[in-house]
């Protein structure tokens, strides 16, 4: 069997559409785009029984940060060789510890002038073991 239907093409009133024509003037300039600036800061802290299983940094007050700014804390985790030179990894907190008592995390939280980095856990931290501090 054998069909056929016949194809018709609908241009409308105005025909086949013609060539692109060349760019026209262009318009007003808009306005100024937000600014985003990225702020970095590197420090070193323990977390031990002595000082409450936290630590605080105050923003330098040269640095505004403002109440819809958003801060992300990093921790080093380790130092890997890539061809021939360190390169550090980084873990962006909270970052949980598991054992056999429970869950260990480091943590943060902010405000527009500090931040404060704390360890909490789900079994009490024993003063004897400052997990955190550095050798």
């Amino acid at each position: 069997m054998l069909l056929a239907f016949p194809l018709w093409n609908c241009q409308g009133p105005e025909g086949i559409p013609g060539p692109v024509g060349p760019p026209g003037a262009p318009g007003p300039k808009g306005p100024a785009g937000s600014q985003t600036v990225a702020l970095m800061y590197e420090l070193e802290f323990d977390l031990k029984a002595a000082n409450k299983w936290e630590a605080f940094y105050s923003f330098p007050p040269a640095d505004k940060i403002y109440p819809e700014d958003v801060v992300l804390v990093y921790l080093l985790w380790d130092q890997v060789e890539v061809n021939g030179k360190l390169r550090d990894v980084w873990r962006l907190m909270p970052v949980n510890f598991l054992s056999k008592d429970g869950t260990l995390s480091m943590n943060y939280d902010f405000t527009v002038t500090d931040v404060r980095l704390f360890a909490e856990a789900t079994f009490p931290l024993d003063p004897r073991l400052d997990v955190f501090e550095r050798e």
